[in-house]
């Protein structure tokens, strides 16, 4: 397992894009569809940031690149998923010990 990106849920997605972008220089990676979510991940060297827009900016998730979703579903309480993306990229969120808001990714 490996850390793949930080996920914040902003007020306004291109406002936040725009903000990264300009104050930051990160460039764009990637702009995915899920569950009729836009989600934009933006990428400076090795740091990946995924950004969507939701009704609660202050929420945020880690995201851990995993070889196999399956084992994981029955380890924690699952939150939402499994999901699938348009690139093949499979995903589930669960919650940790604290309530914190963990996703578990597996690319292809």
């Amino acid at each position: 397992m490996k850390f793949h990106h930080l996920g914040l849920e902003v007020g306004n997605l291109e406002r936040a894009v725009t903000f990264y972008r300009s104050l930051y220089g990160f460039e764009d990676m990637q702009r995915l569809t899920l569950l009729n979510e836009s989600i934009v991940f933006l990428q400076k060297g090795e740091f990946r940031l995924e950004l969507y827009e939701g009704p609660d900016p202050s929420a945020s998730h880690l995201c851990f690149e995993v070889p196999e979703l399956e084992p994981l579903l029955t380890t924690l309480p699952l939150l939402e998923g499994p999901n699938e993306f348009e690139n093949g990229w499979r995903n589930a969120f669960f919650q940790g010990p604290d309530g914190e808001v963990l996703e578990f990714l597996q690319l292809e």
